[in-house]
């Protein structure tokens, strides 16, 4: 079973810093629960409309950086280039 979890993470548009986790860690409980149930997780946010090109000023790296505070095992980061 695959499930798709929507969570936006705020950060700072200028630096990428991010300024609350709130609903990310909101988001911890279902995300457990989903992977003891045996289903591969896709977490899943945007930061902007880049009207088509590909901006590193809307990465969502540093929210993947994050993410071991929060699930110690972590999770892969991919792009949208990856899925074309």
């Amino acid at each position: 079973m695959n499930e798709c979890v929507w969570r936006y993470v705020a950060q700072d548009k200028s630096t990428g810093e991010i300024t609350d986790t709130t609903r990310l860690e909101e988001a911890l409980p279902t995300i457990k629960h989903l992977q003891n149930a045996g289903s591969r997780v896709v977490l899943c946010s945007h930061l902007g409309r880049p009207k088509g090109e590909r901006n590193e000023t809307f990465s969502l790296a540093p929210v993947h950086s994050h993410l071991p505070r929060l699930m110690p095992a972590g999770c892969p980061h991919v792009t949208s280039g990856a899925y074309r």
